[in-house]
């Protein structure tokens, strides 16, 4: 155990002092010692302080000494209390792991609730308006929008994806419906300007009308993975599912005895019948088959892009493939339509899409008849104002297609909520968001100008 060591600081006992509340000059009434404890490389450091008490005789008000590195009332240093705040903002630090974190390289080791006081108090602090003020002064003009559950309440966030996937704002509900979400856009309207140029959202309901009513005429952008897992795992994964059912090989009934004697119940049959021997050898050959085939059926829906990572090719995914389309019509059939749909999706020019999208629809009309998946995505298709919100980011250079910077910054919350298990009141929640939201603001850099959503432009043709 390394014992603490007792520094020595400038006196802040002088022999008069001005009163706070009259700034008339008063004389020492008394000192006292207060004891601090500050952070150390070598050990614990305890700071022995002569602090003086005054009496005004003016307007007879009693006050002390305050002193810059330690605040009214505290044992431990502004600097102690800071090492605290920056491991649970900025490394992630919980509430249980922060004394030993502290007691390990500051040599201090205040108790886990004074650490959580400790970040309320400094979270609570932070003046959220001039993050949201400046992040939105930094819009890009495409903005992305999505909802997180967090126990009985949904959180509203809208994110930049252009300028390093910046939150723009947040907004707590009970509820993720219209109303709250035109709550939500209102503000970020009215109260901080934002007039987007594109407004990316999922696949929900919610997303139909709410955002044209903020702003009307506002191009609403489909995300492209949330309708490719719709598509594949909530649709063609139970079609490809029956299709391996269907090869599922069947095991041959057992064969009796010559003379009609029962075999016992857990033995194979007879074996003395070479063509029942025949049987049952090509059904354990068929069976492993099968089972490899069913393990790796995820595979069919990987796209061509994937297949050809290192990893991939080490595991050989794509001779796999191969090698299953060829013994089975079906199954090639089936990833033939995953290749027709994921090269559809992966189209960036609204022509070439609308092309595809009719070569869609006319090769797989006589499948749908007969899976209702496959008429499913067919059906989607063939929707001219479901298609026509895919494929608005073709209009501008540099759009996104996807949401994927809001669920990251959903990610970011449900993470935080799972380690940091005291978040759970209105207030922690949000301290812990302006807190992580102020560090956002800090780590953008500040040589950079802000990117901005650029339209294509249409070339003019000359008139002769």
């Amino acid at each position: 155990m390394v014992s603490a060591v007792a520094e020595t600081t400038p006196d802040f006992a002088p022999a008069m002092l001005a009163c706070p509340a009259c700034l008339s000059v008063c004389r020492r009434h008394s000192i006292y010692l207060r004891t601090i404890r500050d952070i150390g490389l070598d050990g614990p450091v305890v700071l022995s302080v002569r602090v003086g008490k005054y009496r005004c005789a003016t307007c007879r008000t009693i006050f002390k000494h305050e002193l810059p590195f330690a605040g009214k009332s505290k044992r431990y240093s502004t600097r102690a209390v800071r090492k605290a705040t920056v491991a649970v903002q900025e490394d992630k630090t919980t509430y249980t792991a922060l004394p030993n974190r502290l007691n390990r390289d500051f040599s201090v080791q205040p108790a886990k609730s004074t650490g959580w006081v400790w970040f309320q108090e400094f979270a609570g602090q932070i003046d959220i308006e001039e993050y949201l003020r400046w992040a939105c002064s930094r819009f890009s003009g495409q903005i992305s929008v999505d909802s997180v559950k967090d126990g009985d309440m949904h959180m509203w966030f809208a994110t930049d994806p252009l300028n390093h996937d910046l939150i723009l704002g947040y907004y707590r509900a009970e509820h993720a419906n219209s109303e709250t979400l035109i709550a939500f856009l209102t503000t970020l309207r009215d109260k901080y300007g934002l007039q987007p140029k594109l407004f990316t959202s999922d696949d929900a309901n919610v997303f139909d009308n709410a955002p044209n009513k903020v702003w009307p005429g506002v191009p609403l952008q489909l995300c492209h993975f949330h309708v490719m897992r719709t598509m594949t795992y909530r649709r063609l994964r139970h079609s490809l599912r029956a299709y391996i059912n269907r090869l599922k090989p069947v095991k041959p009934p057992k064969n009796t005895r010559p003379d009609g004697t029962p075999v016992p119940k857990n033995s194979r049959g007879y074996m003395g019948d070479m063509d029942y021997i025949m049987k049952l050898d090509a059904y354990q050959k068929g069976s492993e088959l099968w089972t490899e085939l069913h393990r790796k059926r995820r595979l069919f829906f990987k796209s061509e892009r994937n297949l050809l990572k290192p990893k991939s090719i080490e595991h050989k995914e794509a001779e796999f493939l191969d090698r299953f389309c060829k013994l089975f019509p079906e199954l090639k059939q089936f990833r033939q339509l995953v290749l027709d749909f994921y090269a559809l999706m992966n189209c960036k020019d609204l022509a070439s899409a609308q092309l595809l999208r009719m070569a869609f629809l006319r090769r797989w009309a006589k499948a749908a008849k007969e899976d209702e998946n496959i008429a499913y995505a067919r059906k989607q298709m063939k929707d001219h104002k479901w298609f026509a919100r895919l494929f608005v980011f073709t209009a501008f250079e540099n759009a996104h297609r996807t949401t994927n910077s809001t669920e990251r910054a959903n990610r970011w919350f449900r993470k935080r909520q799972k380690t940091h298990y005291r978040n759970r009141k209105e207030h922690t929640i949000k301290n812990m968001l302006h807190a992580d939201l102020i560090y956002r603001r800090e780590r953008a850099p500040t040589g950079q100008p802000p990117k901005q959503l650029k339209r294509i432009s249409t070339p003019t043709r000359k008139i002769a």
